[in-house]
């Protein structure tokens, strides 16, 4: 996703995890600039009531996986349409993103990466990639920041009423912000440290404090030695360039290292074929290895 830029909300606070909780998440503790902060015509005492059309929903097909989300395309105030991409309306997490869908392709043909695991997908948004984990067996925890939660939740909940087996699925959303000790500490108490933790988008041009917080909470939530962090990531903009500092601090202040690399192409039904996302693998340095796995510098 591309511009995680949600308002804050008003409490940081972390809601206790139960299956299908309301989910919220993706951003920074209080004190901490939201994540590519961009103000909106929306915004601010007095504004105009924002009406959102009732979602349509994407399904997702791969290897005879198949599931659906619902997504939020468009968005009205004072009978004027708004544009998103106007920088109108904070879509970030409404959509299903085409990074989204690619990688959920590469999960479903590499699911041992998840199978069986503890996977938490932050900025989960509609909650595509976090759901499929679950489908393929991972126990899985969806976070996401406040605006986002109803759509979110909503998509779980209907997850988990689809059918006799996804009922049975362990799979909740919840709230986190990035930074956030307190909730940091909460979910690691409810749902234990991860094996996996998914970054899908969730890396972009972000401001320094946001991406430290980001580090931070990756630290923390990460099961060690064995736990890995997956980037799903898209070259855009000169971001190979601007996000260099994020992942060069994961080795040198974090003690991660990259394990493993690869182009998202061969999942990639893009027109212009470019290698312009990838997935990259960390884990903590000395903790765990990979057999065959070249160690990368990043970018």
């Amino acid at each position: 996703r591309t511009f995680p830029h949600a308002r804050r909300a008003a409490t940081a606070a972390a809601a206790a995890f139960a299956p299908c909780a309301i989910g919220a998440g993706l951003g920074v503790a209080q004190g901490l600039p939201e994540p590519c902060r961009r103000p909106t015509r929306m915004e601010g005492d007095g504004a105009p009531t924002l009406a959102v059309s009732a979602p349509d929903r994407y399904t997702f097909e791969h290897q005879g996986l198949r599931l659906s989300v619902a997504q939020r395309r468009s968005y009205s105030s004072c009978g004027r349409n708004l544009d998103p991409d106007e920088g109108d309306v904070d879509a970030t997490g409404d959509l299903v993103w085409p990074t989204a869908v690619v990688f959920c392709r590469y999960l479903c043909e590499h699911a041992e990466l998840v199978a069986g695991l503890r996977v938490l997908d932050i900025g989960a948004g509609t909650g595509l990639v976090g759901l499929t984990t679950a489908e393929l067996g991972a126990r899985a925890t969806l976070v996401d920041v406040p605006r986002v939660l109803p759509l979110l939740s909503g998509n779980v909940t209907a997850f988990r009423q689809s059918g006799v087996m996804r009922a049975s699925c362990d799979v909740v959303a919840g709230p986190l912000w990035w930074g956030d000790e307190p909730a940091i500490e909460q979910l690691a108490a409810d749902r234990g440290l991860f094996d996996v933790i998914l970054c899908c988008e969730v890396v972009y041009q972000q401001p320094a404090e946001v991406l430290d917080a980001l580090r931070k909470t990756l630290e923390a939530l990460l099961l060690r030695p064995g736990g890995k962090v997956v980037f799903a990531y898209q070259h855009r903009d000169g971001s190979e360039i601007t996000d260099v500092d994020f992942f060069a601090k994961l080795s040198s202040l974090s003690g991660m290292r990259l394990i493993s690399e690869e182009p998202l192409s061969q999942w990639d039904d893009a027109w212009d074929d470019t290698l312009s996302r990838w997935v990259r693998i960390y884990t903590f340095a000395g903790k765990d290895s990979v057999e065959g796995a070249d160690s990368k510098s990043a970018l």
